[in-house]
């Protein structure tokens, strides 16, 4: 309220110095015929005011009206200021709030990713190699789109051996998981494979490997898993 009355009274600055002031005058007409016509007993020079005073009131009426839309214009355009700001400030609320929900969510989809994959090379790698590529799963997860600069992952020398198409399969599992849950899509999973198990696709051209993912092998050990929190809740039962 207190703004209003500041806008009004800097809009009437304004005027005062434009306008002359008859509407007033006609104002004070109009009070002293009041004071004047309840002094007088006849009562037709009574009535003869109380005509004269209707006059005035109504040509003052009219003098202002201009003024008084000009003063509804303030109102209103305070009250639209006033809701255009709290719009705005709404606006930034919710879209802060829903920047927060969506890393939250990206965490924990992560957090996914991150499980599944040392639920899978737990046995194939140490556990130098093993946080390694954890950390290039989570470049991935940032939209890096080149790891050709990254060291390659060496799996263990003796035990179990693993394939391209398994290593296929588990991009793809990756790749997949990501590209559901979160827009847009992740760069190429074509050259994570690549860098990322350099040894093993070595000789594969990129657009190969990421051709062939998720043709899953029948003698595969790392099969296609559309959820991947299945699997390791599969894992973790069995373990």
């Amino acid at each position: 309220m207190r703004e209003v009355l500041i806008s009004i009274i800097k809009h009437y600055k304004k005027i005062s110095k434009e306008n002359p002031p008859y509407k007033y005058i006609i104002l004070l007409i109009t009070v002293l015929g009041v004071f004047v016509g309840e002094s007088l007993t006849n009562s037709k020079i009574s009535l003869f005011f109380e005509i004269l005073l209707t006059i005035c009131f109504v040509a003052f009426l009219f003098a202002i009206y201009h003024d008084l839309l000009k003063i509804l214009s303030v109102i209103l355009d305070f009250i639209e200021s006033k809701i255009k700001s709290k719009k705005e400030s709404l606006n930034i609320k919710i879209e802060n709030s829903s920047e927060a929900i969506k890393s939250i969510r990206d965490d924990e989809y992560l957090a996914i990713a991150l499980d599944y994959t040392k639920w899978v090379f737990k046995d194939y790698m140490n556990q130098e190699e093993l946080d390694k590529l954890c950390s290039y799963i989570q470049m991935y997860n940032n939209r890096v789109e080149n790891f050709n600069k990254i060291a390659p992952i060496q799996f263990n020398i003796n035990g179990d051996k693993l394939y391209n198409y398994d290593l296929s399969n588990y991009g793809y599992n990756i790749w997949s998981y990501i590209r559901i849950n979160r827009s847009p899509l992740k760069p190429s999973m074509g050259n994570f494979l690549k860098y990322v198990f350099n040894t093993q696709y070595k000789e594969a051209e990129e657009t190969s490997i990421t051709k062939n993912l998720g043709s899953d092998m029948a003698d595969a050990t790392i099969r296609i898993d559309k959820k991947l929190t299945t699997f390791i809740e599969r894992q973790q039962q069995n373990s």
